[in-house]
Formats: C-alpha cells, structure tokens, sequence
C-alpha cells in the first residue's frame, strides 16, 4: 500500500491574483448574514430616522442627508470582511432587499435601487485600490463613495 501526499507548488501558485477574487461558499454565508443582520438594522433605523429628519427638515431642506451615515454601512462593512470584488454590493443591496421587505416608507423599488447604488458606490472606491487596500482611510472613501452615489 502506497500513499502519496505531495503538494504541487503549481496548483497554489498557478492561478496567480485571480485566486484571491473568487468568492467561496463561506464568503456568500458571511456577505449573506452581514446583509440580512444589516437590512434589520435598516429595519430600525428607518423608524428612528422620521423624528430627527422632521427636526431638521425644516431647518434647511437637505439637512436631513446627515442622517443617511447608517444606511451606508452593510456595503462597507461587508467589503472589510469578505475583501473580494462585489462584497459591498451584494451586502448593501441585500440590506436593500430584507429592508424593502419588511417594510418602510420609501416603498420597496426606492429603497433596493438605493442599496444598488450606495453599493456601486463603494465597490468603485475600493476598484480604485485595486482591492488591495484595507485601511480606515480606504473604508471612509469607500463610505463616501456610497453616499455620493446615493
């Protein structure tokens, strides 16, 4: 009986930084578990957001635009985790979908049409890297790119 358990250098080495973009089935389950943990929080922030907007509002018309910060985050985050192209928008848009699902003003097309932009936004910053940095820096374009495109 023989047993052979070599590893080839080539089968690690040969697919060079294409490796790196591929997404895994554990890397779906987190993007998918951060964006549903993140349209709950959506969920709540939605009905937080109508006292402090109806402050402001009148104070001066898109003053209210202050408050979208935790609307902006599933993408983000997701992206400082997952580290692969398409992670901010899958999870932002995800967060979109549970939270035109279970309900809010803005109506269902809005608010995942919303997700799909905020998240193009930042998957554009972090192209611009290369997906290769992951720093505070980065993250805060990145968020700052969603709301731009928001």
């Amino acid at each position: 009986m023989h047993t052979h358990t070599s590893t080839s250098a080539s089968s690690t080495t040969g697919t060079g930084g294409a490796h790196r973009f591929r997404w895994r089935v554990i890397d779906i389950v987190i993007a998918s578990v951060l964006g549903v943990a993140a349209g709950l929080v959506f969920l709540l922030w939605n009905i937080a957001y109508l006292g402090p907007s109806n402050f402001l509002s009148p104070l001066l018309p898109g003053l209210q635009g202050l408050l979208d910060g935790p609307w902006l985050f599933a993408g983000v985050l997701g992206a400082l985790i997952i580290r692969k192209p398409g992670a901010a928008l899958y999870t932002e848009t995800l967060a979109a979908v549970v939270s035109a699902l279970v309900g809010n003003t803005w109506g269902g097309f809005l608010t995942i049409e919303a997700g799909l932009v905020q998240g193009l936004g930042a998957e554009l910053i972090l192209l611009i890297f290369f997906y290769k940095r992951w720093s505070l820096p980065v993250a805060v374009l990145a968020g700052m790119g969603a709301a731009l495109a928001g």
